[in-house]
């Protein structure tokens, strides 16, 4: 199953609802952070969709690009799956800012890095551990 379809899978689950249409600082200060480091010449975006309410749910890949894809081990990172616990995905974005300046190129020579910041979007931006549809998708994988 591709990474996007999965995604999609978690995102789509689900039966009762949380108000996430209110504007979210939270949300958009986290999408400015990747922002600013994704044009670094190691990460690539990836296309993974949108939540029910339309959101964009972040992912993209780490690595030394310039080294085969074939020959190297695949590390996948999935954070933010409760809205109302920031720090993971602080952490997470800590970690891919390093790995963007150039700080570990050995393990970006040896490894395809697949990030997902933020899994729950509309949780994050409503402050909730549920997902749009009051799913925790950190039980409902």
């Amino acid at each position: 199953m591709k990474l996007s379809t999965l995604l999609m899978c978690v995102v789509l689950l689900g039966s009762a609802s949380v108000n996430v249409f209110a504007e979210s600082p939270a949300y958009n200060a986290i999408i400015k952070r990747i922002n600013t480091f994704t044009n670094s010449k190691t990460i690539r975006p990836l296309i993974t969709g949108r939540t029910i309410t339309g959101r964009s749910i972040p992912a993209y890949v780490i690595s030394d690009f310039n080294v085969p894809t074939s020959s190297k081990n695949r590390v996948l990172i999935i954070s933010g799956q409760h809205g109302d616990e920031i720090n993971p995905i602080k952490s997470v974005l800590s970690f891919c800012e390093n790995l963007a300046s150039g700080a570990y190129p050995g393990l970006l020579a040896n490894n395809l890095i697949i990030v997902v910041p933020v899994v729950n979007p509309d949780g994050l931006a409503a402050k909730s551990r549920y997902n749009s549809l009051g799913k925790d998708i950190n039980r409902d994988w």
